[in-house]
């Protein structure tokens, strides 16, 4: 079994408050990536990482549904295309956060794959 940390889990009470903030609220039932309904207790996505005050930090958390969540972060460029949700999360990020934003632009521009947002 995975050791936590004494800080990690000093944090982990906080991160599960949040964590069913976000499900209680029924504005924020949706994935992340593809918008459809989500069942609960979904998965939890830290848009900007889980490092420092991200772990817990409410604007860097969203709902997703197992199957987006697992592609988006396992599958290549190439991939992830194909799934109708990709390049529309892609353009969402502008507006939710500019940072991962330009980071999702970059690994586009990286695959060589021509693309169209």
């Amino acid at each position: 079994m995975r050791k936590i940390s004494k800080k990690r889990a000093k944090e982990t009470p906080e991160y599960n408050r949040v964590c069913k903030e976000i499900r209680d609220d029924p504005a924020l039932r949706f994935c992340i990536f593809c918008l459809r309904p989500v069942n609960l207790p979904g998965e939890i996505h830290h848009l900007e990482g889980r490092d420092g005050d991200l772990y817990a930090e409410k604007e860097n958390l969203f709902l997703s549904h197992h199957d987006c969540h697992h592609h988006y972060h396992h599958s290549t460029v190439e991939v992830l295309l194909r799934f109708n949700w990709y390049l529309n999360f892609v353009r969402r990020l502008e507006d939710i956060n500019f940072r991962v934003h330009m980071k999702e632009i970059n690994r586009l521009d990286k695959s060589n794959i021509e693309y169209k947002l």
